[in-house]
């Protein structure tokens, strides 16, 4: 299955309705949605997201996230930092 990576841009373009790339990333999510793909992101990500103004809309992703099959979520730690 093919993976994609989802950044905190890309969250804050879907959460965010004046965000300039919003109706872009809209589209795209709706594109990808009929595909079988998996989409990955890291704990990082979800603490810039979380940081900003769209809080409650970050809760709903991250628990989306946490349940849901076509998500992988990966932790980086001191030692993957490291290896990187």
């Amino acid at each position: 299955m093919r993976q994609i990576f989802v950044d905190t841009a890309a969250f804050i373009a879907l959460g965010n309705q004046r965000d300039d790339l919003h109706k872009q990333a809209r589209h795209v999510q709706k594109q990808l949605a009929k595909l079988p793909v998996q989409f990955v992101t890291t704990n990082l990500v979800i603490a810039a997201f979380s940081s900003i103004k769209l809080r409650t809309i970050a809760i709903t992703t991250v628990e989306t996230i946490f349940v849901s099959k076509r998500w992988q979520y990966i932790h980086i730690d001191e030692n993957l930092m490291q290896q990187s």
